[in-house]
Order: structure tokens, then sequence, then C-alpha cells
């Protein structure tokens, strides 16, 4: 598909459908220069250089609508665990 829209190779961005993946399709992304790919599976990212191909995510409707909302348990653990 890059191809077809003369798109770059290079350090390019991939979310996989449903969530879908496995040792072959990261292994893939990577042979192909991805640089970053997300799950669907809900949780706080760990940036490191090996997980950069299967990185968790939260969806809008994990995270609070309302500015005045009191923080929700991924709000919470994110501001308790910047690391996470």
């Amino acid at each position: 598909m890059l191809d077809a829209v003369d798109a770059s190779r290079q350090q390019f961005a991939y979310s996989y459908a449903n969530g879908e993946h496995d040792h072959t399709s990261v292994e893939l992304l990577r042979a192909r220069g991805c640089g970053v790919a997300f799950t669907t599976r809900p949780d706080l990212a760990r940036v490191t250089a090996a997980g950069m191909l299967a990185l968790p995510r939260l969806d809008a409707n994990d995270l609070p609508t309302q500015a005045e909302a009191p923080p929700n348990s991924w709000t919470t653990r994110a501001a308790e665990h910047p690391e996470d």
C-alpha cells in the first residue's frame, strides 16, 4: 500500500488490523522499516527499542471526557508511574 501512494517506507507507523499480530508480523514490519506499530491491547506503553512494533494503546473511551471529571484508573496509574 505504501508503494501505491508513493509514501516513504522509512520509519512509518502501523496499526494492526483488529490488533492481531504475532512474531511473524512484527518481523515483517521490522524488515520493511516500520518505526512504530500499535496493538489494540489497552495499557500504558513502555517505550523500548524492543517493544516499538507491538505497543499497547488507550482508546479515547478509556479516558475521562470532561475536564472536571475525577481521574480514572488509567490517569491515576499514569500519574503514579510515569515510567509505565
